[in-house]
């Protein structure tokens, strides 16, 4: 399907979008739906965003999504730093609020007020290295809401897989979920045992090569791209668990 034909209609997974949440009604029955071009500027424009290394964000207006999904592929990752710069405070101002409407234990509020004040200050190691330990915390909180009462960090890591997989992500953004979940199901788990394999990892988000020391994602595109996971975990959280915390 050409650019031109993405405009005005798209193709989504009716799975991953039950009800029609980004444009309407369904316009068509089947594995696959009609859906206004919102979500097939994202599903174009988020491939691109993936394939250069990069994050989608809700911010993101639709010309500069159309910008990203005519350009050609080689272009986008200068296109998504530039953006990403020019709208830094903005992107914290962002998380921020919604920081303010999840119901998650005050220690996770705050070690992303951490993160956040640590990203404005351009410290982009340390936003990644504040909020990477807190992956495993949320999975955790997932599997004490599932019933688990004390799980070890396979089964918390598990658990947030388990629960990616059952969310309706209507839920969130078109532009944010195609391409932040593709990381954490994807690339934030995946094994890394040395730094070849890390290397293997370096457009993505890896806990491991992160927390061994193994590669560093503590550049403006990993700090955004940790801040994107978190907030997605936290939104999980929030939903499945509201302020239960197995740490307390």
């Amino acid at each position: 399907m050409e650019n031109n034909d993405l405009r005005t209609t798209g193709l989504w997974p009716f799975s991953l979008f039950k009800g029609g949440a980004f444009g309407g009604e369904p316009q068509a029955t089947g594995n696959v739906v009609g859906i206004f071009d919102p979500v097939a500027l994202a599903w174009n424009a988020g491939g691109k965003l993936i394939e250069a290394g990069w994050v989608g964000l809700e911010l993101m207006d639709r010309d500069f999504l159309w910008k990203i999904a005519d350009a050609n592929q080689e272009d986008v990752g200068a296109l998504a730093l530039e953006w990403t710069r020019s709208h830094q405070s903005a992107i914290a101002e962002a998380f921020e609020q919604r920081l303010a409407s999840y119901a998650i234990d005050e220690s996770a509020k705050e070690a992303s007020r951490q993160a956040l004040f640590s990203y404005r200050a351009d410290h982009f190691i340390s936003t990644v290295r504040t909020l990477m330990p807190e992956v495993e915390k949320h999975g955790r909180i997932i599997s004490h809401a599932n019933g688990a009462a004390s799980p070890n960090m396979k089964q918390a890591v598990q658990a947030i897989q388990d629960y990616l997989g059952q969310m309706e992500l209507s839920h969130f953004d078109p532009i944010e979920s195609l391409t932040v979940h593709k990381i954490v199901e994807e690339d934030l788990f995946a094994k890394c045992f040395n730094q070849s394999d890390a290397r293997n990892l370096e457009e993505g988000l890896n806990r491991h090569a992160e927390l061994h020391g193994l590669g560093s994602y503590g550049d403006l595109r990993g700090a955004t791209k940790m801040l994107c996971v978190q907030d997605f975990l936290l939104h999980s959280v929030s939903a499945a668990s509201g302020t239960s915390n197995p740490d307390k």
